[in-house]
This record gives C-alpha cells, sequence and structure tokens, in this order.
C-alpha cells in the first residue's frame, strides 16, 4: 500500500509507548476509504518487518546510553521513583536486558493481543461533512468483533516515603 498511500497524499504511522498506543493516518477526504482500508489491515495483519525491529531495538538502546545526559530527565526519573515508588509501573525504565529479550515474535503476539477493537477510541477530526463520515466510520470499524480482552490487575503500589532525595549521575 505505501506507493498507493503515497501518490494519494495519505500517511500512515503507529507507534507503542510505556501507556498508551496509536494508529494515526492524515488524508485528504478522497482517500478516506483506502486510508481507513489500510489501518484495517494493519490491525489485522500487521508486518513488523525485522528490519524495522531491529531499528527500534537500536533507537531504544541508544535512548539508554543517553537517559543520563539531561539534569530535568534524571530529575523527572528520580521524581517518579520517589513519588510512586521504586517498583511501581510508574517509575519502570527501559533496561538492556528489555531490549534484548524482545524479538518480532513477541511484538507481533503483543500487537495481536491488544490491538482489539474494545481498546481502541477512533477519533476523527477536519474539514468534512459529519453525517457522511460518522457512517462511513460506522460501516468500517463497527462490523469488527470485540475481542472481550481481560485486563490485568493493577499492580499494588508502595507508598512513597516523605523526604529530601538526590540522584546520583553516573560518570557525570
Amino acid at each position: 500500500l505505501d506507493p498507493t498511500f503515497a501518490r494519494m497524499a495519505i500517511s500512515m504511522r503507529a507507534w507503542y509507548g510505556d501507556q498508551q498506543a496509536g494508529l494515526a493516518m492524515s488524508t485528504p477526504v478522497a482517500g478516506l476509504r483506502m486510508g481507513a482500508v489500510g489501518m484495517l489491515k494493519f490491525l489485522d495483519s500487521p508486518r513488523f518487518p525485522q528490519d524495522e525491529v531491529d531499528l527500534q531495538r537500536a533507537l531504544l538502546r541508544q535512548a539508554i546510553h543517553q537517559r543520563n545526559r539531561y539534569p530535568a530527565q534524571v530529575a523527572a526519573r528520580e521524581f517518579r521513583k520517589h513519588l510512586f515508588g521504586a517498583t511501581s509501573v510508574q517509575a519502570r525504565q527501559t533496561e538492556f536486558a528489555t531490549i534484548d529479550a524482545l524479538d518480532r515474535k513477541q511484538v507481533l503476539k503483543f500487537h495481536l493481543a491488544w490491538a482489539q477493537p474494545d481498546t481502541m477510541i477512533v477519533g476523527v477530526w477536519g474539514d468534512f461533512y459529519t453525517p457522511n463520515v460518522k457512517t462511513f466510520l460506522t460501516n468500517t470499524f463497527g462490523s469488527l468483533e470485540p475481542a472481550n480482552i481481560k485486563l490485568p490487575a493493577f499492580p499494588k503500589e508502595e507508598e512513597a516515603e516523605p523526604g529530601v532525595y538526590t540522584a546520583a549521575i553516573p560518570n557525570a
């Protein structure tokens, strides 16, 4: 779809973060139908080419090497640890071992498990006739079957200890 998308001025990107994921599309109204088909195809059968997985892993490794570069980032990271507790989900940070343990198969498995209709919100903005776009979205996405995903329980959070804290930056 990439060359066709480029000819029609359609762009699409997907991302996963610590607490959310997204799939965004930008298109002229004429490309809406083709773009929606592309989104559905991505949700149902993503490619995740190995070279892209390797590139993202390299970028994550580079981010770890640079995470102590800016004092504000160090302060924010350490603040989260003290505010939420060192073992809190809110205080987690990516480590080399985490990245090394990931492979394309796991990324694909995660995507297929979690990129489901009952975990999505579809938002549309721009200059269009709302009733037509609403009908289009209902016809396009309305037939998706919910996966009835059982969300995991929230981990028990530890209590933060009051105090004054400092952050040591290695090799600074």
